[in-house]
């Protein structure tokens, strides 16, 4: 069985590692790895953990930038995509106190 990259899905994964301030651990093929390109679906979802992009450090900024890049989306797409996991997390979690 052949692992495949997380990241973009098509080519064979050669490292397992821990993404970057996320617990959780991935497959990269080379190119992904030495783009600094980590999933999009992680990317997205801390993002929106955080409240969005303008609340993240300049590093996770970069990896943002460098996925977006490399998985040739733009920023727009990803801020989009970032609103959305946000909205379906505040739905989900709201509490209603009477």
């Amino acid at each position: 069985m052949t692992l495949i990259c997380e990241v973009c899905n098509k080519n064979e994964a050669t490292y397992t590692c821990s993404v970057p301030g996320v617990p959780i651990s991935c497959a990269y093929c080379v190119d992904c790895f030495n783009a600094n390109a980590h999933p999009w679906g992680i990317v997205v979802a801390n993002t929106a953990c955080l409240g969005g992009l303008q609340y993240a450090a300049y590093w996770w900024k970069d990896i943002v930038y460098s996925t977006c890049t490399h998985l040739g989306k733009t920023k727009e797409e990803f801020e989009k995509a970032v609103a959305e996991s946000i909205k379906i997390f505040e739905e989900k979690t709201c509490l209603c106190y009477n």
